[in-house]
C-alpha cells in the first residue's frame, strides 16, 4: 500500500481513489488527511467504484486547488453538494440513485452526466458553464435555460426523455441532440418558427 501511495504522489495533480484496486486514502470521520487537502498539487480527484460511498457531503474537505472531480461507478450515492468553489470540471458517471446536484457555488465550466437513471434535476448551475453533456438518463424534469449562460458553447443531449429543450445561447458552437424522446419534435418546430437557424 505504501508503494501505491508513493506512486500516486509522484503523479502530480491526480488523486485516484479506487476500491477495486484498494487504492484508498485513510479517510477518518469523512475527512481526507490534512497532508492531501493542503497539498496544492492535487487538482484532480477520481472516485471509482466506491459503492459504499452514499453521500459525498460526508467528505468534508477537498484539496485546496481541486479543479476536476470525476465520480464513476459509485452506484449508491444519493446526493452531491458542497463542492469546492475552485471546481471547474465535474463528471458523474454510472450513479443509479443520484437525483440532483448543486454546483452553484463553483466556477464550473464543464459538466458531464452519463448513465445516471435516477437523475432528475440540475439545480442552479453557475454562469461560468461552457460545456454541457447529459447522456443516457431516463427522464429529466427540466433542462437548464441554456440561453442564460453567456459562455455556453457546446451542448450534448443524448438518450434523454425531456418535455422541452429550452432556448439556446447566442455563442453556441456545437449542438448534438440524439434520441431525445418527446422534446426533439417540439424543439425542431420551435427553431423553424423562430427562424433563429
Amino acid at each position: 500500500m505504501e508503494e501505491i501511495w508513493k506512486k500516486l504522489r509522484e503523479n502530480p495533480g491526480v488523486l485516484f481513489i479506487n476500491l477495486f484496486d484498494n487504492i484508498l486514502p485513510p479517510i477518518v470521520n469523512g475527512k481526507l488527511p490534512e497532508e492531501l487537502t493542503n497539498d496544492p498539487r492535487y487538482d484532480t480527484i477520481i472516485y471509482f467504484g466506491l459503492n459504499n460511498l452514499y453521500n459525498l457531503t460526508t467528505i468534508e474537505k477537498f484539496p485546496v486547488n481541486l479543479k476536476n472531480l470525476e465520480i464513476i461507478n459509485c452506484m449508491n450515492i444519493t446526493s452531491l453538494k458542497n463542492f469546492p468553489s475552485t471546481l471547474e470540471f465535474l463528471e458523474i458517471n454510472r450513479i443509479n440513485n443520484l437525483s440532483s446536484i448543486d454546483v452553484s457555488n463553483t466556477q464550473l465550466e464543464r459538466l458531464k452526466i452519463h448513465k445516471c437513471p435516477g437523475f432528475r434535476s440540475f439545480g442552479n448551475l453557475p454562469l461560468t458553464l461552457k460545456f454541457f453533456n447529459c447522456e443516457s438518463n431516463t427522464y429529466i424534469d427540466g433542462l437548464p435555460n441554456f440561453a442564460m449562460f453567456p459562455n455556453l458553447q457546446y451542448i450534448v443531449l443524448k438518450d434523454l426523455v425531456v418535455n422541452e429543450i429550452p432556448s439556446l445561447p447566442n455563442v453556441l458552437i456545437n449542438l448534438l441532440i440524439l434520441n431525445c424522446n418527446i422534446a426533439i419534435t417540439k424543439f425542431i418546430n420551435k427553431l423553424f418558427k423562430s427562424n433563429k437557424y
